[in-house]
């Protein structure tokens, strides 16, 4: 996904390719990748290696943020605030608007017979529930309130530092806050205060990139690679399906997620001029339409087999063929739907909903 450089792209494009951070398109397509397999890879996987597997990418949309806030912290002109958030705010609103539509028709949402259904149906779309994905435009909604204030405001390492160690204690006690106060867990994981410290962390390497730069240039890169793939296993070794706060809210999320997005420019460095990774930074350039159309096959693939035949496959089929079979479905869904966003990319009327 997109936006600046780094999230579903809805803000501050880059002016050319050649200006584009390779690695950014490279984290943002395994990024893309892993939204794709929380989504599908459970069409037939067994539900524990499922949940391995959607566990292990929870750092992806948290990544999104990060990168969202890397890219768009830059100051505002005196006087220019209201014009900032209302440029940032129809970017974000088109596609959301649009893709919210095209899942209202597709998804029958709209053969309501009474209106306290259509009713109901409304409301859960205005809250991010109508489709897959649908929140996290919400979310950047919220934040691009506070963006071009987060880039004034000049945030010290300790800070930051002592802000993901709190958020991700604290996320150790939400469920007993959520029980406590109805109208907190009424707000789910869309509230923007469960997203600011990845939005505070993309600020903060925006103002300090020298110094991320020479940090992350003292690990080997080999070393780097490893880690930024081995981190995301604590997710997946320590998963809690039951949770009741949702997986974006388990406490070591945050800690996870930083530890992604610091690492990725100097793990993927290597993978920057090699061909072999090109279709990656291909796919990470085409992050909003994956994003936003990957429910839509998903759906399509629901009907296509019944939940029956699912549930047979995912207890008869062998661990590594069931495997070898969601890497087809999940790469497959990439590969179209960023090929539609590359035809949409022709147009000038659907250029925003694919950019």
């Amino acid at each position: 996904m997109h936006a600046c450089s780094g999230t579903p792209r809805a803000d501050s494009r880059l002016p050319t390719a050649a200006a584009r951070d390779v690695r950014a398109d490279l984290l943002r397509g395994w990024a893309i990748i892993g939204v794709v397999a929380i989504h599908a890879a459970g069409l037939v996987l067994p539900a524990a290696a499922y949940f391995a597997v959607s566990y292990y990418f929870r750092w992806a949309v948290p990544i999104f943020i990060c990168a969202y806030a890397f890219y768009g912290s830059r100051p505002v002109a005196p006087g220019g605030y209201g014009d900032s958030v209302r440029q940032r705010a129809w970017r974000l609103a088109l596609p959301l608007v649009c893709y919210s539509l095209l899942y209202f028709l597709v998804l029958g949402d709209w053969r309501q017979p009474h209106w306290q259904g259509m009713q109901a149906t409304l409301l859960r779309y205005l809250r991010g529930d109508g489709w897959a994905g649908q929140y996290f435009f919400l979310i950047l909604l919220q934040l691009i309130v506070l963006l071009p204030w987060l880039a004034r405001w000049r945030i010290r390492g300790w800070l930051l530092g002592l802000v993901l160690l709190l958020y991700s204690a604290g996320l150790q006690w939400l469920p007993l806050a959520w029980q406590h106060w109805p109208w907190l867990r009424a707000g789910g994981d869309r509230l923007l205060p469960y997203w600011l410290p990845y939005a505070l962390l993309g600020v903060y390497l925006r103002q300090n990139e020298e110094r991320w730069q020479a940090w992350t240039e003292r690990l080997p890169a080999g070393a780097a690679g490893a880690l930024l793939l081995l981190v995301p296993l604590w997710l997946s070794l320590n998963h809690d399906i039951d949770w009741p706060t949702g997986p974006y809210l388990l406490p070591a999320v945050p800690l996870v997620a930083a530890g992604v997005y610091v690492l990725h420019r100097r793990a993927l460095a290597s993978m920057a001029s090699s061909r072999v990774a090109a279709p990656l930074a291909w796919l990470g350039r085409y992050s909003l339409v994956v994003f936003c159309l990957n429910p839509l096959f998903v759906h399509g693939l629901q009907q296509a087999w019944p939940a029956d035949v699912r549930q047979v496959w995912a207890a008869t089929l062998p661990l590594p063929l069931a495997a070898l079979l969601a890497l087809a479905v999940v790469l497959g869904i990439c590969l179209l739907a960023s090929l539609v966003g590359a035809w949409m990319r022709r147009f000038a009327l659907l250029r925003s909903l694919a950019a």
